[in-house]
């Protein structure tokens, strides 16, 4: 019996500081380390989240879809706040019997630990129960803190997030809107080598640069970015990328490149644009990475890969496009 006790007085304390690692180490790498593609146990979870929303997707479409991303957000600060809890509870389950409370007894010591926890951990706690052992009293004020700092964390990755989002978005109406079904990239780059006028192309390229790089740098800190999926496919940069795609072939096309070849700014879309889609397929998308043979190939590959895993392609086959050249533009205005 009293093997059993100290037993229990080992293990389940034990198994919350693995618990509290775990979130810590996952909260960390998620919003704090940019270097690490987001936490093991969020990525995880966010993997799972996915898969299960392209099942119900084939059937509800993409507004199915368009849910994914807002419950992934939910999922990952439930999973960190429900760890915390949980794993304070088990280091404060095994003295229990120890706590003060007031009024009326003890009830039954797993749900009052982790209504201690909760309660703690939340800061709102009332004082009912209280830890009477020194060393448990030194615990305590330690959990508020770490309950204040990931409420603080969680507020800081869902504004993150949103603008993040936001930007997508953007930078994807940016592109519908100057390659779209008016002026598609082929008769972009006609126009500009008949004119040899490229200073206001080159400078929306080197923007659009600009952009990539930095959504890139978001995508590694928030790799939820990835499953954001609008509605409207001309919102959707994973789309749109394809506009990109098929202005560097326009523009490169033929004995001699367009004038716009020669523009830095274009130069560094190219290079952005490849950095993105490469990057993106290594890190995220699962399966064998792009072969690294022929640089047009692979760029078309891993756009198309893209499109395949954030749920588009099966609708830009069905609409009679190759994947690599279809990319979606705004809707036009009706005739009155």
């Amino acid at each position: 019996m009293v093997s059993g006790v100290v037993l229990s007085q080992v293990i389940l304390p034990a198994i919350g500081l693995v618990l509290l690692s775990a979130v810590l180490v996952d909260a960390f790498m998620t919003v704090f380390n940019p270097a690490e593609y987001g936490g093991p146990l969020s990525v995880r979870q966010n993997q799972l989240i996915w898969k299960i929303a392209r099942r119900i997707g084939r059937r509800r479409g993409h507004r199915a879809l368009a849910l994914a991303a807002p419950l992934m957000a939910v999922a990952t600060i439930t999973l960190w706040i429900m760890l915390l809890i949980i794993g304070f509870a088990l280091i404060y389950l095994p003295w229990m019997k120890t706590f003060l409370v007031s009024p009326g007894a003890l009830r039954a010591p797993w749900i009052e630990a982790f209504y201690f926890s909760a309660s703690t951990a939340t800061t709102l706690s009332i004082g009912d129960i209280v830890p009477d052992l020194p060393l448990l009293r030194i615990i305590v004020p330690l959990e508020t803190l770490a309950g204040v700092g990931l409420l603080t964390a969680v507020l800081q990755y869902m504004l993150s997030l949103s603008q993040r989002a936001q930007v997508m978005a953007a930078v994807a109406l940016d592109i519908a809107v100057h390659l779209g079904p008016k002026q598609s990239p082929d008769e972009v780059s006609d126009r500009i080598r008949r004119s040899g006028d490229v200073s206001g192309w080159g400078e929306w390229c080197q923007q659009i640069s600009s952009s990539l790089l930095s959504l890139w740098e978001a995508h590694t800190r928030y790799p939820i970015l990835l499953y954001f999926h609008p509605v409207n496919q001309y919102e959707s940069l994973s789309t749109q990328l394809g506009s990109l795609l098929h202005l560097r072939r326009a523009v490169l096309r033929g004995p001699e490149p367009g004038p716009l070849a020669q523009h830095p700014g274009f130069q560094a879309m190219c290079s952005s644009l490849e950095l993105y889609l490469l990057a993106i397929d290594r890190h995220f998308l699962p399966g064998d990475d792009v072969a690294d043979d022929e640089e047009n190939k692979d760029l078309e590959k891993a756009y198309q890969r893209l499109v395949q895993e954030t749920g588009y392609g099966d609708e830009l086959r069905n609409a009679g496009h190759g994947v690599a050249e279809s990319p979606a533009h705004p809707p036009k205005p009706k005739s009155s």
